[in-house]
C-alpha cells in the first residue's frame, strides 16, 4: 500500500526532524530506520524473542526508555550489535535519547559495549507488553474457572443466593 509506505516514511521524516543538532542526525539515520516489513507485521525469531521477554524482565531502566524496550521486539544480536523494532504504534515514543538509554541499560545488563540499533514497524510477534496483557488475562481467567468449578464455592453461593463480584489472581 502506498499510503501505508507513506506513513512509515512520515514516522522516520518525524524522528530525523526531531533530532538536536547536525551532529547527532548522521547517528540518528544509522540509528532509528524504518523497517519493510509483510502486511501483517514483523515477525521476530522465537528465540530471540524468549531472549528479549526476559532480557526486559531485567533491564535497569524506566519510563519512556522502558516503554519502548516493552514495545519492541529484537530482530537480531550479534553483539555488539543488537537490532529491535518497535511497534509502529508506539513510534512517537522513540528519539536519540532514548535508544542512548536504552542502549546504555542493554550494556550494563549484558555487561558488554551495545550498538543498539532500533526500527519502526507493525510487528505481528508478541512484544513483551502483549505477552503480559495475556498472561494475566489467563490468570484471570483460570482464577474465575477455578472458583466456577469448586463444588465448595458453588455448594456456598447456592445455599447463601451469593454471586461472585470479583475475581483477583495472585
Amino acid at each position: 500500500d502506498a499510503q501505508e509506505s507513506r506513513g512509515l516514511g512520515d514516522v522516520y521524516k518525524r524522528q530525523l526532524e526531531s533530532v538536536p543538532s547536525a551532529s547527532t542526525a548522521e547517528t540518528s539515520v544509522a540509528s532509528i530506520e524504518s523497517v519493510q516489513a509483510a502486511p501483517e507485521g514483523f515477525v521476530a525469531d522465537a528465540q530471540l524473542l524468549t531472549q528479549w521477554y526476559e532480557w526486559v524482565e531485567q533491564i535497569n531502566v524506566t519510563g519512556v526508555a522502558k516503554m519502548i524496550a516493552e514495545h519492541a521486539v529484537l530482530k537480531s544480536l550479534q553483539l555488539p550489535s543488537v537490532e529491535l523494532v518497535l511497534s509502529d504504534q508506539h513510534d512517537t515514543l522513540l528519539n536519540e535519547a532514548q535508544r542512548l538509554a536504552l542502549g546504555r541499560a542493554l550494556a550494563e545488563l549484558l555487561d558488554e559495549q551495545v550498538e543498539l540499533v532500533v526500527s519502526t514497524a507493525p510487528i505481528a510477534s508478541e512484544t513483551p507488553n502483549g505477552r503480559k496483557a495475556r498472561l494475566q488475562l489467563e490468570r484471570q481467567s483460570d482464577a474465575e474457572a477455578a472458583l466456577q468449578q469448586d463444588s465448595t464455592v458453588q455448594s456456598l453461593l447456592s445455599e447463601f443466593g451469593g454471586q461472585i463480584e470479583a475475581v483477583r489472581p495472585r
